[in-house]
């Protein structure tokens, strides 16, 4: 599920955004402090924050290129009393800026905007993890789990054909497994079952991938990070819902 963190010293904001945005659908994540916000940061997936300026002891810019340090992929509005025009000032660099006496829907254009995400379109999707590193398949569980996907793993393709008959939406198939190549895999597998979409996943460069693969529906190099796949995901499985309205 796509998270959003809320931080801001004013509990007034935090519970009207929280309750705006959890029946939009979104995870909320909330701090009323920094060194609480710099906490979540470090250990959760957050997706995009709003982030006020005035936070005390340390204030919203400080945080804000912390958070970069962090998830430099992570989306940030800056959500203040201030005017834009001072806002753009004190913080540059910003996905957005929200000026709190706008109305909450203006709010949720902006997040639109930003984060191009439709809560609808991850529902009920599952995806197979096939990858024979026991860390992988862990980490991977844990993090599409948390964003709301269901996750299954198998660490070579003894079983993946009996997973197969069940509706899975989306394989992220490691290219290098002990028992057959991951190449000789895809094809396989593509050629079974045509429509399942495939992000082929490796310590390979991206496009060192494409060169040995160049069918797939995307590639992920490792070292990218889990935001970087995570919206890989979320682009394929917007492409599908479009195709199909």
């Amino acid at each position: 599920m796509y998270q959003i963190l809320i931080v801001d010293d004013e509990e007034r904001i935090r519970r009207t955004f929280t309750r705006l945005l959890e029946r939009k659908g979104y995870k909320v994540l909330v701090a009323s402090k920094a060194t609480d916000a710099k906490d979540i940061i470090a250990r959760k997936n957050v997706n995009l924050m709003l982030l006020d300026i005035n936070m005390g002891k340390v204030d919203g810019d400080i945080l804000f290129e912390v958070a970069h340090m962090f998830h430099p992929q992570m989306k940030i509005i800056v959500s203040s009393v201030y005017p834009l025009e001072d806002q753009y000032e004190l913080i540059q660099g910003a996905d957005d800026y929200y000026d709190k006496s706008e109305s909450l829907n203006v709010l949720l254009k902006k997040i639109n905007k930003v984060s191009s995400y439709d809560p609808s379109v991850l529902r009920e999707k599952t995806i197979l993890v096939i990858d024979d590193d026991q860390k992988i398949r862990d980490l991977y569980h844990e993090l599409f789990s948390a964003a709301g996907y269901n996750s299954l793993e198998i660490a070579d393709r003894d079983d993946v054909f009996e997973f197969l008959k069940k509706k899975i939406d989306l394989i992220i198939l490691d290219l290098e497994m002990p028992k057959v190549s991951g190449i000789d895999f895809f094809e396989v597998i593509k050629k079974k079952y045509p429509n399942t979409k495939v992000i082929i996943s490796s310590n390979y460069e991206v496009d060192q991938q494409e060169a040995q693969i160049f069918t797939a529906d995307d590639y992920y190099d490792k070292s990218e990070g889990n935001a970087a796949l995570l919206a890989k995901i979320e682009t394929i499985f917007k492409e599908t819902k479009s195709m199909h309205t």
